[in-house]
């Protein structure tokens, strides 16, 4: 346990470090990041081309800072449970947990090496006795997580360390309901996704429910690797918004969009150089 420790501190030793970094090399908002003759680039133009590996980033960060908290929280539950006993953590994990587990039988084993039968590709007599120091090694971490869980519970844990989010905007020309209302739901689809249809009705029922107090706004999210075709999103654009202004319903709107790209696919099957931007109907 003294190398958990230790990890977890050269862990936030690290994250600290890099923080710092990081913040010497962040300008101030507002600040220019490079210029082109009397051409001003500020660092929010960056943001629509790195958006997506940014918060990818931080979610990185975030995974690594709740796995340090998490060790930290338990280590430090644990040295204060062990000091009451006046032991050291890990004579206090083995006699207080380890000593306590009830002996296994082999249907307990043989359960353990079928759930791994495939990665292992041996028979059972001919690993009997590592799968049984694994199998021990298993039930004393299960047991020690389940024990450290009650004393988190026990002692009131709250994790305080927030998740990155992300402020998703609506499109103003696509909202459905109340332009005031409280709650926003924004629905990413794709108009030939039958899974984005299939969820209209439960959309269409919370927006009954709680009529005046939830509006729903639209963005679109072509799913290009599960429908592959030549429509453009400026295309897919066109379409909706014709349908929206001629009171088009959605399954003949979506009907229009799969016939639009066949009809593409016929004229440019490889949108390769050479292919127009755009096939009108």
């Amino acid at each position: 346990m003294h190398y958990v420790r230790w990890n977890v501190t050269f862990g936030l030793t690290v994250s600290l470090a890099l923080a710092l970094a990081v913040g010497a090399q962040t300008k101030p908002a507002g600040q220019p990041v490079a210029r082109i003759g009397d051409q001003v680039i500020y660092d929010e133009d960056l943001l629509p081309s790195v958006s997506g590996q940014l918060l990818q980033l931080k979610n990185q960060e975030y995974e690594l800072k709740l796995a340090a908290l998490t060790n930290l929280v338990n280590q430090r539950l644990l040295e204060a449970e062990a000091r009451r006993q006046g032991l050291s953590v890990e004579v206090f994990l083995e006699q207080t947990i380890d000593g306590s587990l009830p002996p296994w039988n082999i249907s307990e084993l043989e359960a353990f090496y079928l759930a791994q039968k495939d990665r292992i590709n041996q028979p059972l007599s001919a690993v009997r006795l590592q799968v049984e120091q694994a199998f021990a090694k298993a039930r004393r971490q299960q047991a020690r997580q389940d024990y450290i869980d009650r004393l988190r519970q026990k002692e009131g844990v709250a994790i305080l360390l927030d998740r990155p989010r992300v402020q998703v905007a609506a499109d103003p020309s696509r909202l459905r309901g109340n332009p005031d209302a409280l709650v926003t739901i924004v629905e990413f689809a794709d108009f030939q996704c039958p899974y984005c249809q299939s969820v209209q009705q439960s959309l269409k029922q919370v927006l009954d429910k709680y009529h005046g107090k939830v509006r729903l706004g639209f963005r679109d999210f072509p799913l290009r690797q599960i429908h592959p075709g030549p429509t453009s999103r400026g295309g897919l654009a066109m379409c909706r918004r014709a349908g929206e202004i001629l009171g088009i319903p959605r399954p003949a709107l979506r009907q229009s969009i799969k016939a639009r790209s066949q009809r593409a696919e016929r004229v440019c099957p490889d949108r390769g150089a050479g292919c127009p931007a755009e096939v009108t109907p």
